[in-house]
């Protein structure tokens, strides 16, 4: 795995996560500039872990492969604290417009949906960016110290 986030402690460990369509490609053509035209984009996300929602950003439009706005680089996103982990939040971002499901201080049981996958922010084409964090701001999505991110017991 490739992750040009690596030189940032908060990003370190960062992943972001692309499905492979039928042809074992991620998107229906080359680069194509429809976010449709990509396996992942629209797939539910699901809550990692039983946790609080700290913060939640919607309402950011899904943009048009490759734009990126600056300005918002998580985009859409959700941030969580799981109840395992107290201290370390859980970002995932890029969402969906429209589709963010929960507000801070909801808590959320794992496998609960919770968004979907989007185009939102700095990203170049639709994925699920996640990462962990501890410390910093808790509505921050780009602060505090990197953390690595176990699935199902292995890390990556």
């Amino acid at each position: 795995m490739i992750n040009y986030h690596n030189v940032d402690g908060t990003h370190r460990y960062a992943l972001g996560i692309a499905r492979l369509g039928p042809y074992r490609t991620r998107a229906a053509g080359l680069y194509p500039r429809d976010p449709g035209a990509y396996a992942i984009f629209d797939d539910r996300l699901y809550s990692p872990c039983d946790g609080t929602v700290t913060h939640a950003v919607d309402g950011l439009p899904n943009l048009v492969p490759p734009e990126s706005d600056r300005e918002h680089p998580a985009g859409n996103h959700i941030i969580l604290e799981c109840d395992d982990y107290p201290g370390v939040k859980i970002v995932m971002a890029h969402l969906m417009n429209g589709s963010v499901a929960v507000k801070p201080g909801r808590r959320v049981r794992a496998g609960e949906t919770i968004g979907r996958v989007g185009n939102s922010g700095s990203s170049t084409e639709p994925h699920l960016h996640i990462h962990a964090a501890k410390g910093g701001d808790p509505a921050s999505p780009l602060d505090g110290a990197g953390v690595p991110i176990t699935f199902g017991g292995g890390s990556w």
